[in-house]
């Protein structure tokens, strides 16, 4: 018989049960549990023309633990890229919703992540929670400042929850650069 182990990282035990009794090897192996990771992606060719849209993509991975919802702090250039007028957050992969306020000045926003209503959430092995719409507003050859990251330590947090009061704090992982054609 096969029984699954507990999700949790550490020393795992082999137990073998047959018709003649069961046997047991203590702590036959380690199990180390994924690293949660939040990533951002893009569509962005390898050189954007003025004004054109760039979506990204904000997928959480790695997650064993029930995720419910998150708290997601991103900055951007703002005399590089803007956000959409149209449609410039919206929500991922089901089962996840999103609300957000942004601070277009400021090339920030915060993006609230849920379960919709009467979800029970889940593991996560790779999902994109939240889809962004930007617009590349002035640019230079080089790529520099085009990419889009998470706020610094000390601000709002980038992280989730388990619903049971545990956090899930995922490796921050920015989008790629990208050149605008200017």
């Amino acid at each position: 018989a096969v029984t699954a182990f507990s999700a949790t990282a550490g020393a795992k035990d082999v137990v073998v049960t047959t018709p003649v009794g069961t046997a047991t090897l203590p702590s036959a192996f380690t199990y180390l549990a994924p690293t949660p990771a939040l990533t951002i992606t893009t569509d962005a060719a390898s050189c954007v023309p003025l004004a054109s849209t760039v979506n990204m993509n904000v997928t959480l991975s790695g997650v064993v633990s029930n995720v419910v919802a998150g708290q997601i702090s991103l900055s951007w250039n703002p005399a590089k890229l803007s956000l959409a007028a149209s449609n410039p957050i919206s929500a991922g992969d089901a089962p996840f919703t999103v609300y957000y306020t942004i601070n277009s000045a400021a090339g920030s926003a915060t993006i609230l992540v849920s379960i919709a209503p009467g979800g029970t959430g889940g593991p996560v092995q790779s999902k994109v929670v939240a889809r962004l719409k930007f617009v590349a507003v002035a640019g230079a050859c080089d790529g520099a400042g085009t990419s889009v990251g998470y706020m610094p330590g000390g601000t709002l947090p980038t992280e989730f929850t388990d619903g049971a009061g545990g956090a899930i704090v995922p490796q921050l992982v920015a989008s790629p650069t990208f050149v605008v054609d200017d």
